[in-house]
């Protein structure tokens, strides 16, 4: 999805913003009261075509429009993937099993894995990384 095919009459370089936009809510109009239907223009569908491409790309994916599930895809990794600026969180999983693979360790990924294997830790100690000795 989202990968920049029409129809037909594409150009090959982004339109220009209007000078003059509508701003508000679109309307499908009313010939009674003289009141045309809201007109996106070209711009409108480029604003929300590369809005939506940005966020399959951000997540690794390539856009292909016949692949109409990748946005969704897209959402689901930014959505399961915990990460805040430069770090990458390890899941409660990866806590669990003990496989944090560089990633940083998260107090709710600690706790699960303390409630894990509740009995079975000796001690927990380290500021930065924690580890876990037989009782």
């Amino acid at each position: 999805m989202v990968d920049r095919v029409y129809q037909r009459n594409a150009i090959q370089t982004p339109p220009s913003a209007p000078e003059s936009p509508s701003s508000g809510y679109p309307t499908d109009g009313d010939s009674s009261q003289s009141v045309p239907a809201t007109a996106p223009g070209s711009y409108w569908f480029y604003m929300i075509t590369e809005s939506l491409r940005k966020v399959i790309v951000d997540a690794g994916l390539t856009p292909n429009h016949q692949e109409l599930g990748r946005l969704s895809e897209a959402i689901r990794r930014a959505a399961t993937e915990s990460r805040v600026g430069m770090v990458q969180f390890a899941s409660s999983a990866e806590h669990v099993e003990g496989q944090l693979n560089g990633k940083a360790a998260h107090p709710a990924g600690v706790q699960a894995m303390l409630d894990a294997h509740e009995g079975a830790i000796g001690r927990v100690s380290g500021v930065s990384v924690i580890t876990v000795e037989e009782a």
